[in-house]
């Protein structure tokens, strides 16, 4: 978390970890479902997601 450009992190720790930063985004993602949000929150995200695919 310490590289100058925040926007190379993923990619960094991702070579670091040898695997891919979509496969990084996706596991940090899961992580955060699991243990940062309640299922009510999780179906306003989803509700927002789609309503944004719609449009």
């Amino acid at each position: 978390m310490t590289i100058p450009d925040h926007h190379e992190w993923i990619r960094h720790v991702a070579d670091n970890l040898t695997i891919g930063g979509h496969e990084l985004w996706r596991t940090m993602c899961s992580v955060w479902v699991e243990t940062c949000t309640h299922l009510n929150q999780i179906a306003e995200i989803i509700e927002t997601i789609r309503d944004g695919l719609d449009s």
